[in-house]
């Protein structure tokens, strides 16, 4: 195969996902880490044009030769590592094989934070975010769901019938390894074959949905064991029912009822600190502005006393005037 030239390696570099800006200095570390050689190696394992130790994708370890891979891989360095992850960048080795307009290495900061986002930006997909929340809606709904499916019912006895059905289980395993078990006369086999069948009974009672009878109430335990031993199958009760979507609706429901009144509590706090701020200004301004603007006081009208002379010999009370 071929040696890459220094375009070639910047093109690469930039197929394989890299940034254009960078690509002129990814090609000159190429140069001065493999000549640009694809099958270049050292002892220390570093392998291809840019001599990867330890592929970031353990997939791509195995195709380290391959220009592509290999590109690939340098891209993932980068974003990982930084500019410090190759020797020839940190020792300047690379500026030997510089070509074209390309600003300095001191000009250049090293790491994962040089001159290019190295990382994509955190964002958040709204319609991620609702499909997630969705989610965690739904899988609390059916988890409710099948909490209240446990009071239908009869599913109170399935549920000890089980527990039960469990226990004698472990008994009769525990009796099949004793090992009086194979001794004659012995009664450890019989009762292990006893609590054999009488888990199995109370298995088959736990896993079928239990038996109600003509006005929707549970049968008794001790009549469906007896029509079991009878050899009877009594028919299953009704199937779960599946209110998923009501009890997600309701999680819904009250989840934005929460935060509307989060936002209105939101709203209503800002509207009373600035409130509070309005009448502090107030406050400042008459205190400190107000002095100027007051309207002068109008002094108040004093009485005027009018009196009229009276004609001789009439005597005329004087009038006082307002």
């Amino acid at each position: 195969m071929s040696t890459y030239t220094y375009a070639q390696l910047e093109e690469l570099w930039e197929n394989a996902g890299g940034s254009a800006a960078l690509a002129p200095v990814m090609a000159a570390i190429a140069m001065a880490e493999s000549s640009g050689n694809p099958n270049a190696y050292n002892s220390s394992g570093a392998s291809g044009l840019w001599q990867i130790l330890g592929a970031v994708n353990p997939a791509d370890q195995s195709q380290l030769f391959n220009p592509i891979v290999n590109a690939r891989e340098a891209v993932l360095k980068y974003q990982t590592q930084g500019l410090d992850a190759w020797v020839t960048y940190t020792n300047g080795a690379y500026k030997e094989f510089l070509q074209g307009n390309v600003p300095a290495a001191s000009s250049l900061p090293s790491g994962s934070s040089s001159g290019v986002s190295t990382t994509s930006a955190t964002s958040v997909d709204p319609s991620t975010a609702l499909n997630e929340m969705g989610e965690l809606f739904h899988g609390a709904a059916q988890g409710l769901n099948w909490t209240f499916w446990l009071f239908q019912p009869g599913q109170g006895w399935r549920a000890l019938f089980a527990f039960g059905g469990g226990a004698s289980a472990v008994f009769a395993a525990k009796l099949y390894t004793s090992p009086s078990v194979t001794q004659e006369k012995s009664a450890v086999f019989p009762a292990a074959i006893l609590l054999t069948a009488i888990s199995l009974m109370c298995l088959y009672m736990a896993l079928r949905s239990w038996p109600v009878n003509a006005q929707g109430e549970a049968i008794r335990p001790a009549a469906y064991a007896v029509e079991i031993l009878q050899g009877k199958k009594p028919e299953a009760g009704p199937p779960p029912t599946d209110n998923t979507d009501a009890i997600q609706a309701g999680l819904e429901a009250i989840a934005s009822i929460w935060v509307v009144n989060k936002v209105a509590s939101s709203i209503t706090g800002l509207a009373g600190a600035a409130g509070v701020f309005g009448g502090i200004w107030a406050g400042i301004q008459k205190i400190f502005g107000g002095g100027g603007s007051s309207e002068p006081e109008i002094p108040d009208i004093p009485d005027v006393a009018l009196t009229v002379p009276s004609a001789p010999g009439i005597t005329t009370p004087s009038t006082q005037l307002v």
